[in-house]
């Protein structure tokens, strides 16, 4: 329960890379409870992400990023089917910043029968890719040192 709620805090409250708490979640449960166990609390903290922005709008969303960033996400509320196919596309692709698309997304007239759909279809793949990468790539370069 603890790593969970280390998990879903990282998210609601982006201290911690969110990488480092998927590593150490595997590392410390295995790979298969522990992909699991990120998976669990991500989602929820995302959940929790969509439906605060939801109940609080535009200044609650803004107040988690830098000005910024929020000027380059906002413009894709409420464009159509433009925003759902960005969403899903960064839920997917490492590099975006999740944790605040899904604020996004709760300003958005995205349903939440939508958001969770997407979210479980894609993030489980990125979250696979940023755990495993990390975890066996510090292997690889384990054992390439020690070949010397």
């Amino acid at each position: 329960m603890a790593f969970l709620g280390l998990t879903f805090v990282q998210v609601v409250i982006p201290v911690l890379p969110g990488n480092v708490s998927t590593v150490v979640g595997v590392m410390l449960f295995g790979i298969g409870l522990g992909s699991f166990l990120n998976i669990v609390g991500i989602f929820i903290g995302s959940l929790t992400n969509f439906l605060l922005a939801r109940k609080f709008g535009r200044g609650f969303a803004s107040y988690f990023v830098k000005q910024e960033t929020y000027d380059k996400y906002i413009g894709w509320v409420n464009k159509g089917k433009r925003f759902e196919r960005f969403f899903w596309i960064s839920m997917i692709s490492p590099g975006f910043p999740d944790d605040f698309i899904c604020l996004i997304a709760g300003l958005t007239k995205m349903t939440l029968k939508k958001f969770v759909f997407y979210f479980l279809l894609c993030k489980p793949i990125t979250l696979f890719i940023y755990t495993l990468f990390p975890l066996y790539g510090m292997h690889v370069i384990y054992d390439v040192f020690q070949s010397f």
